[in-house]
């Protein structure tokens, strides 16, 4: 097993395993105009490769075979105080795969796969990078002050599409797509020494008990007749699911 990987053991008799990798440096424009120099906007193209990772990240996981299902991907924004400097705090950037399973080779598999997919869109970027210890993280964590934590979580619901075929669908809202970036939270974080900034990502599904629990017990009796009727038609059950089975990314932010 990798020393960059470090499994615990729960007490429920499943274990949990934890990736980490620093971002030590993040490239200036001049280096990303030697990339990008044929595009017209390169600050736009810049950040869809975060955009990117997203997709492959969530790709891995939806197209993943005998890997965990209960994973989390984090990027933390801690600080730490400075001396002799304009500001009063460096700001250390993580990125953190988090896995539970009952076994321990799976677990490891499936961080070091979704490690893989971090570490080329970091060396696409033009990022440097290192991967750390648990204990090396550990350390920094314990240093954050949390005597004032806020959350701010992805608001769900079920919207009514009054339609027949698909009455109601999984619904949430999206965030404004502005011109800002993350360098506002840069700029207020090295003000304040010991705290942090966390963006958390975890894939959300349905198991087969709470799709069969939906399907019979939940949808109204209409949609249950509408359900029965295109089954009764030969088409493929695959096709069923992938209306009601839902995949997505959970945000949660923690200050």
């Amino acid at each position: 097993m990798s020393k960059f990987i470090s499994i615990t053991n729960l007490s429920n008799g499943e274990n949990i395993g934890l990736g980490t990798i620093e971002i030590t440096t993040v490239p200036h424009v001049s280096i990303l105009q030697k990339r990008l120099s044929t595009l017209p906007n390169i600050d736009t193209e810049y950040k869809q490769d975060m955009a990117r990772l997203l997709s492959e990240t969530f790709q891995n996981y939806k197209n993943s075979i005998g890997g965990c299902q209960d994973i989390s991907m984090e990027l933390l924004y801690c600080t730490e105080a400075v001396k002799n400097q304009p500001y009063k705090a460096a700001v250390k950037i993580y990125l953190i795969i988090r896995a539970i399973s009952g076994d321990i080779n799976e677990i490891e598999n499936t961080i070091a796969a979704f490690m893989r997919v971090c570490k080329k869109t970091l060396d696409f970027g033009k990022y440097e990078y290192k991967e750390i210890e648990y204990q090396e993280l550990a350390v920094r964590v314990q240093r954050i002050n949390d005597e004032s934590v806020k959350a701010v979580i992805k608001n769900e619901r079920l919207e009514n599409l009054q339609n027949n075929v698909i009455p109601y669908c999984f619904a949430y809202d999206k965030l404004p797509e502005t011109e800002n970036d993350l360098s506002r939270i840069i700029s207020t974080l090295i003000d304040f020494p010991d705290c942090a900034v966390s963006f958390q990502l975890m894939p959300i599904t349905y198991s087969a008990e709470e799709v069969s629990f939906a399907l019979f017990h939940c949808l109204p009796p209409m949609c249950k007749k509408i359900l029965i009727f295109t089954l009764s038609r030969g088409l493929f059950m695959k096709f069923c699911l992938e209306q009601i089975e839902i995949r997505m990314f959970g945000i949660q932010g923690r200050i």
